[in-house]
């Protein structure tokens, strides 16, 4: 009998242990997923998430082939304090950390699917919450490897108004030099008509 009383006491231990440990690595780590060509499920809160305390989460997904892609399915995310993306967003950079490029950031609710694919074998995933929210806020995707001829990278609206904003800037800046050759044209063409004028006009005098 005590016996039994241990070992119901020690795998209660080794679940309490288990779950405590691997909150804490969502916490101050990177959980490391290898990406195959099986589609699989990344959700929050899973297993390894349940913990209140659980403020930010970071995921770094790597193909097994260098030269595959990933293509990731954002199938749902449930916000609920969308203030700002600084105190609740999921989001995605297209490569091994967060300094590489931004390939999707979420700050509110989606319900419709959105599907991403990143230009090399890695995506980094941080997902922010407010602590005590780990319940409350949610989100579900899906990620799979893409051989290479399946490559095609989906630009976010951030980027693409990047893209314009500097396209426009770019034209902005042409047509200003344009201008400034423009007008320094016309004033040397008015001062040679001066000059000619006043010559003409010293020479008829005389």
């Amino acid at each position: 009998m005590a016996r039994d009383v241990v070992f119901i006491y020690y795998i209660c231990l080794m679940l309490f242990l288990r779950r405590t440990c691997v909150c804490q690595v969502c916490d101050t780590q990177v959980l490391e997923l290898d990406v195959k060509k099986e589609r699989k499920l990344l959700e929050f809160p899973g297993s390894q998430n349940a913990s209140n305390n659980v403020y930010h989460c970071h995921w770094r997904l790597a193909t097994e082939d260098e030269d595959d892609t990933i293509e990731i399915a954002m199938q749902s995310v449930f916000i609920s304090h969308s203030r700002n993306c600084s105190m609740s967003s999921l989001t995605l950079y297209d490569g091994h950390d967060p300094t590489d490029y931004l390939l999707r950031q979420e700050c509110n609710n989606r319900t419709q699917e959105m599907v991403v694919n990143s230009s090399n074998e890695f995506v980094y995933i941080v997902w922010v919450l407010p602590i005590g929210m780990a319940t409350s806020n949610t989100f579900t995707l899906t990620y799979t490897a893409l051989e290479t001829e399946n490559k095609t990278h989906t630009f976010t609206k951030t980027t693409l108004a990047g893209v314009v904003a500097g396209i426009i800037l770019f034209i902005v800046f042409a047509v200003s030099i344009v201008m400034a050759i423009v007008c320094c044209l016309r004033n040397r063409s008015n001062m040679q008509r001066r000059d000619t004028r006043l010559h003409d006009s010293y020479r008829n005098d005389t």
